[in-house]
């Protein structure tokens, strides 16, 4: 083996070994929340709330945790988030998390789950609007920080919800690291130069 060779081998295993100790730590990981019927994302001042007079007409949105803490979702790139359950509401059957389209309350469909990304945990620090989630929804996640997932039902009177709750999973697997990636590239052009020599 000639040592021009020599020394492509060795970039190409340096790279890949480097890229395989520099993979995010993420795991897959299955969570699961529940949202009540008074959880409103709107309850409390955080900074941007669209809707200030929903402030106190409920209670607060949680975010997801594990094992008790805020679970940040900072090493995914997308959730998929399933719910069943239903909540019942004044004047409404019980009604499930995808509402009752075509009625839409604050933009969104009227009782439906509702979610909110922050950049705390404990409390909404708001990265962007509330967005509908449903029963079913494979959300993305916002990079450049922490990101934590609250959830809620968007309802304006929250004291007339009688009953109910969504039973919520959330399923999180992480995509391969770009420098994994850009390893293998690296690896295949070397690999596709040695056959040319």
């Amino acid at each position: 083996m000639s040592l021009s060779r020599q020394s492509a081998l060795v970039l190409v295993c340096g790279t890949l070994l480097l890229t395989l100790t520099a993979v995010p730590s993420a795991q897959a990981v299955i969570l699961t929340h529940v949202v009540g019927p008074m959880d409103n994302l709107y309850n409390t001042a955080w900074l941007g709330n669209p809707f200030p007079a929903a402030i106190g007409t409920g209670l607060d949105a949680g975010s997801v945790e594990s094992a008790g803490s805020p679970f940040d979702f900072s090493g995914y790139n997308s959730i998929s988030v399933t719910a069943t359950g239903c909540v019942v509401d004044a004047g409404t059957a019980c009604t499930g998390p995808d509402g009752l389209p075509p009625s839409l309350f604050r933009g969104l469909i009227v009782y439906s789950m509702i979610g909110l990304w922050s950049s705390t945990g404990p409390s909404i620090t708001a990265i962007g609007s509330p967005f509908f989630v449903g029963s079913a929804a494979v959300l993305p996640v916002p990079g450049g920080g922490p990101a934590y997932l609250f959830l809620g039902e968007n309802d304006g009177i929250f004291s007339d919800n009688s009953a109910g709750h969504y039973d919520v999973t959330i399923e999180a697997v992480p995509e391969p690291g770009t420098l994994l990636l850009l390893g293998s590239g690296i690896a295949a052009l070397s690999a596709r130069r040695r056959r040319r020599i």
